[in-house]
């Protein structure tokens, strides 16, 4: 999830765990430790690929901020000294706030490596955008109760950090009833035309912002296709299906670039050529012709695929992309047929 949502987050769970007792120093810590793990991403890793799919690896390992949890709380006691009669609550607040991190991270669709350095696929459930303001609002309220009435109103205070976390909580749970019921939709309306698609080729996860409209993928052997679904225009927009285009790997299929966006995207994932250049695109975060990470990792020269140093080729949002998908919710013709279109 975006920063600002893991600092609430943060800030809520640490005034829920200790709140009571160490006031807004609690939430000041909870937003700390919300906002550690997505620091690794400020780390100057080199080349394109690795710092695509190094991100959530090890600074979201369950293993690893397990691991930190006693570091983080030493430091905590050395900054408050006054507090340290409560340090198995400090202990509690740093895990849950890493914990939870993990957890919320997982409901996206980027990929996150809970168990590093094991070899796990990354997890990617889906159900929710990166940024959803329906989800961070209710933490938001809870984060300036808790730094306004902490001290003059403990009460309040408390019951509205539970609250506002157990309705964000009540939120999520409706981002997967949501998706689950998109997923059934679409292997139903597969299934009419004679088509068996098993839930692991499917990927639902909704379009930017909000979780009435849906989008999803579905790989079928060397081809894929894409469209959208809204809970409130019950129609689907399917276009029809794109190449995958995997031979145009060549030699390059076995190479460190093209396995490891495989295993990353749990592969969806398509292959094209631009210019001379051989591009790998993850499919699940865009749109047909704006997805948002492509990578150049080959390139034909005298008649032969050469590897190159992979980099990322920067796609431009076409104009009016917000508006459109927003009347989409409601209006199945919204979106434009030229929108959808091979590259």
């Amino acid at each position: 999830m975006d920063s600002l949502t893991q600092i609430v987050l943060g800030c809520a769970v640490g005034d829920a765990v200790l709140g009571d007792k160490v006031g807004r120093r609690a939430v000041a810590w909870g937003a700390v430790c919300g906002t550690l793990p997505d620091l690794d991403f400020l780390l100057p890793i080199q080349g394109a690929i690795e710092h695509y799919s190094y991100h959530r690896s090890w600074s979201h390992s369950i293993l690893v901020l397990t691991a930190a949890t006693p570091v983080v709380t030493w430091v905590i006691g050395k900054t408050h000294p006054g507090t340290r009669e409560h340090r198995r609550g400090w202990l509690w607040l740093v895990w849950l706030v890493f914990m939870t991190h993990i957890l919320l991270d997982c409901f996206t669709v980027y990929g996150t490596q809970v168990f590093w350095p094991l070899p796990w696929a990354p997890v990617m459930w889906g159900s929710i955008f990166v940024i959803d303001p329906l989800y961070t609002l209710p933490l938001l309220a809870a984060t300036l109760s808790a730094l306004a009435w902490r001290k003059r109103h403990p009460r309040r205070t408390q019951i509205i950090t539970l609250a506002g976390l157990v309705v964000s909580s009540l939120y999520l749970v409706w981002t997967c009833v949501a998706q689950a019921q998109v997923a059934t939709r679409i292997q139903d309306h597969f299934a009419a035309d004679g088509l068996t698609v098993t839930n692991d080729r499917v990927l639902v996860t909704p379009a930017p912002f909000q979780s009435l409209l849906w989008r999803f993928v579905v790989i079928r052997g060397d081809e894929y296709r894409e469209g959208l679904y809204s809970l409130f225009a019950d129609e689907y927009v399917i276009d029809n299906a794109h190449p995958r285009n995997l031979d145009q790997l060549g030699g390059l299929a076995d190479s460190w670039p093209a396995r490891r966006v495989a295993w990353f995207t749990s592969g969806f994932y398509a292959v094209g050529t631009i210019d001379d250049e051989v591009v790998i695109t993850d499919l699940r975060m865009g749109v047909e012709s704006a997805y948002a990470y492509r990578f150049a990792i080959g390139r034909h020269a005298d008649r032969e695929l050469h590897g190159i140093e992979p980099r990322r080729i920067e796609t431009r949002i076409p104009d009016g992309t917000g508006v459109l998908l927003w009347r989409r919710i409601w209006d199945p013709h919204a979106v434009p047929p030229d929108w959808w279109q091979p590259r």
